[in-house]
């Protein structure tokens, strides 16, 4: 290295270190200046401007400083956002990554000059981001990595000199260092001693997420002094550890809403009533939809983030995860579901990142489970013990089958959400959806769970024929589309349903069927019955497996604290209100929460489907919750 520059604010300002953006501030230094630049300074930093005799005796009261030269390798150990080389707890225990201390670093996976290409190959599509060249992809991308300084103190000797390199996680990161008033990509670097006296501040660059076993996530980076023989300190380490992928949760409010464009023989009615409930509720960025020629928007993405501490909070990288589903074309091909590739054609840019996350064993005929409305997140908890401030991710499975391997320890190699499995292969398209969700409530947990009781949805069918209701039309003005695309009338009654031997054989069946599921999740968390909500609606069999007859309403979006928007349910009328509508409003409004009905039934519900597998949701991030850092790994 040819040039090093003292670290002092306005240097730092002037280099564009302190950009404008909302993680770094113009009036806070992500690196602490005082007392770099000084060639008696101690160990620990601490600047030696007292004299060598300073009592009236003639006998020093101070302990005498080393003159000897010792190298100083600092990182945000104490993860305060800033480093600071007279702060002991940026040093103390830097060596070795633990969860109350340690610095951390972000996958630099965005594209902050939006030079990726918004067309290509898979392969093509998911190599190209910031951290996978050898260059500064414009100034706010030194925001997107971990600040580090080297400095010597003492009477550094002119033959000094100090070479810093990656000594585990190599291919993981990368350094970037100012050399000539240029930041260069490099993989180790050496500052001569004009450059130990006035300290050299560096970045570290991650170059890709954990995924799998073969790295643990931990980088650790060594500089080793030469040419000073009488040197205290001639080595010194730090370990960083990269952020994980962190999904979200119903904790959090919606940002965003995403629907896709259905297009020609799309349906309005869809579009119109989820736009008029979006707006109900208020969503900050509203409701965008999605130029693909798919309408399971909830399945081919889904939505995470990567975090680290900055001097004004959260450095936040949104992360679009593309589904490991595998599709075929009208010729025979199969590929990935080609929708998936939005991850990068819309939504990779400035701090947003687009994953892919395939390529173990996979099961064919199973792959629905790779579809990500069978990923979802329990809120956070803890039981027996254990914590999960992130939340825990919620999968479907069936049998020993749990989707695509690869995406699956992906999830797990984060090491802060690992997957809990329920069995879903009797539901036909074996989503985790289909059955339970989760609401913020004012509580000691915090949450509550919602679950399908259609034991709940027959006893109401039932008590209305008791009432002599049993002639009251369900379903009015609805229909059915049969095997050659022609609709057919779906009104039907309350004792007809009641005596439906599928809808009620199917019923009982998933009575029992979510029961066990929700025994497991009681075993993981602890929640009790009284925080467990019904939703009332019954099943039906086609093709051998369950769906839901009725729409399914727990299958809708949680929008915040106050708005559940889900699938109008078309229930029998009493005087004219809707006997379903005024139960599970009911049931919610306990929680203090509001529906808001939407109409799905034509593009969605008779297609197997609800409003949540037709829309997704990016979510804020809660910057005063617990961070993944303060976990135990």
């Amino acid at each position: 290295m040819t040039s090093g520059k003292a670290l002092k604010a306005a240097a730092l300002l002037a280099l564009g270190l302190i950009g404008c953006s909302d993680s770094v501030s113009k009036d806070t230094p992500i690196v602490d200046v005082n007392n770099v630049s000084n060639t008696n300074s101690s160990t620990n930093g601490a600047t030696n401007n007292q004299s060598s005799n300073n009592s009236t005796n003639g006998t020093t009261n101070e302990t005498p400083i080393d003159p000897r030269p010792a190298l100083d390798l600092r990182a945000d150990t104490n993860r305060d956002g800033v480093v600071s080389l007279t702060d002991p707890s940026d040093d103390d225990g830097e060596d070795l990554w633990g969860a109350d201390h340690g610095a951390v670093f972000l996958a630099n996976m965005d594209d902050d000059d939006s030079s990726c290409a918004r067309s290509g190959s898979d392969a093509s599509l998911a190599q190209c981001y910031d951290g996978n060249d050898d260059k500064l992809d414009g100034l706010t991308d030194l925001e997107d990595m971990a600040p580090l300084v080297l400095r010597a103190t003492g009477d550094v000797p002119d033959t000094a000199t100090a070479t810093v390199s990656i000594t585990a996680g190599a291919d993981y990161a990368q350094f970037f260092v100012e050399i000539d008033g240029v930041w260069t990509a490099t993989s180790q670097f050496t500052a001569d001693a004009s450059e130990l006296i006035n300290g050299v501040e560096f970045r570290l660059e991650g170059r890709d997420i954990v995924r799998n076993e073969s790295w643990d996530g931990l980088v650790t980076v060594q500089a080793a002094m030469d040419g000073a023989p009488e040197a205290t300190v001639t080595t010194d380490t730090v370990q960083l550890r990269v952020a994980p992928i962190v999904l979200r949760h119903h904790l959090d409010p919606a940002r965003q809403i995403y629907s896709s464009e259905l297009g020609i023989g799309g349906d309005g009615a869809f579009t119109q009533s989820l736009k008029a409930a979006v707006a109900t509720a208020g969503v900050p960025l509203g409701h965008v939809e999605l130029n693909v020629q798919d309408q399971w928007t909830q399945d081919f993405f889904e939505t995470g983030y990567m975090a680290m501490p900055t001097p004004n909070g959260l450095k936040v990288i949104d992360v679009f995860i593309r589904s490991a589903n595998i599709e075929q074309d009208f010729f025979g091909n199969t590929g990935l579901r080609e929708a998936g590739k939005i991850v990068y054609t819309k939504f990779r840019g400035p701090d947003a990142a687009g994953i892919t996350a395939v390529g173990g064993r996979h099961s064919y005929e199973w792959d629905t489970l790779n579809s990500f409305g069978n990923t979802e997140t329990i809120p956070p908890f803890t039981y027996n013990g254990k914590s999960w401030p992130l939340g825990r991710i919620l999968k479907g499975k069936a049998g020993s089958i749990e989707g695509d391997e690869y995406m699956v320890t992906m999830f797990r190699s984060q090491g802060v959400q690992d997957p809990l499995f329920i069995d879903t292969g009797w539901l036909l398209v074996g989503h985790v959806d289909e059955t339970v969700s989760f609401l913020k409530v004012d509580s000691e947990r915090g949450w509550v769970m919602l679950a399908n009781d259609a034991t709940m949805a027959v006893n109401i069918f039932q008590n209305m024929q008791q009432a002599g209701e049993g002639s009251l039309t369900v379903f009015q003005g609805r229909a059915w589309v049969n095997n050659s695309g022609r609709p057919y009338s779906a009104a039907t009654t309350v004792s007809a349903i009641l005596q439906d031997p599928d809808v009620m054989g199917a019923s009982a069946e998933a009575a029992v069927e979510v029961s066990d599921q929700v025994a497991i999740i009681k075993q993981a968390t602890g929640v009790t019955d009284a925080e467990i909500l019904p939703v009332p609606f019954t099943h039906w069999t086609y093709d051998g497996a369950s769906v839901a007859y009725q729409p399914g309403m727990v299958n809708g979006i949680v929008v915040n604290d106050q708005h559940f928007m889900a699938p109008d349910p078309h229930g029998p009328r009493e005087n004219g209100t809707d006997v379903f509508e005024a139960a599970f409003q009911n049931i919610l409004a306990e929680v203090g929460y509001e529906i808001l009905f939407v109409e799905d039934w034509d593009m969605y519900h008779r297609l197997v489907g609800e409003i949540h597998c037709a829309t997704n949701v990016v979510r804020d991030v809660n910057p005063n919750a617990t961070q993944w850092w303060e976990m135990v790994r």
